[in-house]
């Protein structure tokens, strides 16, 4: 995938603010109410007003969210960039033309390409509202798809420990509010051609995933299916089957 300075992520993938809400992240009309351990987190997103985002361009469609994608940034992780600064250099290239790789250049997008955003110090902001599909430049249908950015370039980082309890945080969260199963949980790479999230967090999804399908499980709540049952959902997706277990 291309490689483009942090203030340029590459907005291509992960390639899924919420609801504009002044000063937290909270999301409405929940599909299931929340436990207080996802009320809580929901308190900690950093709402597009906090971080000072524009108001979006023409041109969102609509969207009925039906899962989430992952995506890493592609780009070295700076813990030094206040997270604001970040997401405002992302929608300032995202709302106008620019080269997201040699000889390709992207049109204009209505927002930021991703609904949140989770940094190198594992702080996390709202993005794109989620009833709006994201953008990419990798030729799939984004709609239906919460898109989550995680900062980094996984193919040679590490992802940190903040970042992977803060987007297990997080995904538990998505699937409460919108009553997903954890099988609706996908990577950038099961939907277009690219190496997005990068091998190095992959290699922390299925025991990431596994504790919030245990989690789940243990509230009743969609997910945690044993690898028998989820193999035999269609579609598939990379985290579905490799997390599953017994019960």
């Amino acid at each position: 995938m291309p490689r483009l300075p942090l203030i340029l992520i590459a907005p291509s993938f992960f390639l899924l603010a919420t609801l504009h809400v002044a000063m937290a992240g909270s999301l409405t009309n929940y599909a299931t109410p929340l436990g207080w351990k996802e009320q809580e987190f929901s308190r900690s997103i950093i709402s597009r007003e906090a971080w000072g985002a524009r108001s979006p361009l023409a041109g969102m469609q609509r969207q009925e969210v039906t899962g989430v994608i992952l995506h890493h940034t592609g780009v070295q992780m700076k813990r030094t960039t206040s997270i604001a600064s970040k997401m405002r250099g992302l929608q300032s290239f995202s709302q106008r033309a620019g080269h997201v790789s040699p000889g390709k250049v992207k049109p204009p997008w209505p927002d930021v390409p991703y609904h949140y955003y989770v940094d190198a110090n594992g702080q996390v902001a709202e993005g794109r509202d989620v009833h709006y599909a994201g953008d990419t430049n990798t030729g799939y249908d984004t709609r239906g798809y919460i898109q989550i950015a995680v900062e980094g370039d996984f193919e040679r980082e590490t992802p940190s420990t903040q970042q992977i309890s803060t987007l297990r945080k997080l995904l538990a969260y998505l699937l409460s509010s919108w009553n997903l199963a954890v099988e609706r949980i996908t990577v950038h790479s099961d939907h277009a051609s690219t190496v997005c999230p990068g091998r190095h967090l992959m290699q922390e999804l299925p025991s990431t995933l596994d504790l919030i399908a245990l989690e789940r499980r243990q509230s009743n709540l969609p997910g945690g299916l044993t690898k028998d049952e989820c193999e035999k959902k269609d579609p598939a997706p990379l985290s579905s089957c490799t997390n599953a277990g017994s019960r």
